[in-house]
């Protein structure tokens, strides 16, 4: 199995899926730039009490091979309800890396129209961040046939019966939220419901600017030319 598969198995498999079928936690997949064409992809996974006690209590959860993936697994966190939260991360260098992660975490076609850029300028550095997400509301749109030959030849490990049994098939049985943000920017987020049986999508973008750092430069030049006025001055004098 090649590596995108495994990864897509380990993130979507191990942290989301388990959500996809139970209604009962949230997923929340944010991108974050860092002022440049790079940042970081994360996945946040939240499991209520009554869940996690269905998957069989937290030591159910085994994400060991989450790091083998490249990803960088937090430490398991206790909700103050009983439940538990999970968050996996990894680092990007540019908008076709960004792309290949986001393809880990929901396969080919959710997440479309990748781009991450970074100017400089004299007066001020200008990054931008943004992507097209577009669920069709099937839990089926999450697998392919590489993932679900791994788990056990059934799309997301569940079959129909099991799926309908956790409440899956109800329309509002599962959501995904999704974040963009670069500094200075505002975050633009969407909420897509992923069982409603219909297509939704969203466009999201962040732009920021930061004319900080510009800033102190052009102070301290404006600082070096009037101390060499001065010395010139002097010089001048003198002679």
């Amino acid at each position: 199995m090649n590596s995108l598969a495994r990864s897509r198995a380990v993130v979507l498999a191990a942290l989301a899926a388990v959500v996809l079928v139970g209604c009962r936690g949230a997923v929340t997949v944010s991108v974050t730039g860092d002022g440049t064409t790079g940042g970081t992809v994360s996945v946040e996974v939240e499991l209520d009490e009554e869940l996690l006690e269905a998957l069989g209590g937290p030591e159910a959860i085994v994400l060991d091979d989450v790091g083998d993936s490249g990803w960088s697994l937090g430490e398991p966190e206790a909700t103050t309800g009983g439940g538990l939260r999970l968050v996996a991360a990894h680092d990007y260098a540019d908008a076709g890396e960004l792309q290949v992660l986001l393809d880990s975490i929901a396969g080919p076609g959710v997440f479309s129209e990748v781009r991450a850029s970074a100017e400089e300028s004299f007066a001020a550095q200008r990054s931008e961040l943004g992507l097209q997400v577009t669920v069709n509301g099937e839990l089926g749109q999450f697998s392919d046939a590489a993932l679900t030959e791994l788990l056990g030849g059934l799309p997301l490990g569940y079959t129909p019966e099991e799926l309908a049994f956790m409440g899956a098939d109800r329309p509002d049985a599962a959501t995904m939220v999704v974040e963009v943000s670069v500094p200075g920017g505002e975050v633009d987020s969407a909420e897509l419901t992923l069982t409603s049986g219909e297509e939704q999508s969203a466009s999201l973008s962040s732009v920021g600017e930061d004319s900080g750092t510009t800033a102190w430069v052009l102070v301290g030049a404006a600082a070096l030319l009037a101390l060499g006025a001065v010395v010139l001055g002097l010089v001048s004098f003198r002679s």
